[in-house]
């Protein structure tokens, strides 16, 4: 065998079986949306709703997950986000333009981030 095919032979073996000088440490998981998960709201008063067992993780996103709204059958399109939260009442508050609507008609999702380990 040439001296040539010997050190190919050589690099194949060593890029098939393992890393020479030693391996970089894995990227992080990879990441998957579970869900939708809906959110009972009940109205307490005009624009303002109540999560009936609480919020499943931090409105509007977090790290956990994320929130869809969609307010009388259109999903939030826009940048500004549908509802302000209330801290001290745990209420969400129907911001303006979908606070003047006549109807409210709102469905709050939440999608978890599960992060698959390597």
């Amino acid at each position: 065998m040439s001296r040539a095919a010997l050190l190919a032979f050589a690099a194949c073996a060593i890029t098939v079986g393992g890393c020479p000088v030693g391996c970089p440490p894995p990227k992080d998981g990879l990441s998957q949306i579970v869900g939708p998960e809906v959110v009972a709201l009940r109205e307490v008063s005009r624009c303002r709703y109540a999560p009936e067992r609480g919020l499943p993780g931090e409105y509007p996103r977090s790290d956990a997950g994320f929130y869809g709204v969609d307010v009388n059958g259109f999903p939030n399109t826009s940048l500004s986000e549908p509802f302000a939260v209330d801290r001290a009442t745990g209420t969400l508050i129907l911001q303006e333009p979908w606070c003047s609507q006549p109807t409210h008609d709102v469905l709050l999702t939440y999608y978890r981030w599960v992060r698959t380990q390597h």
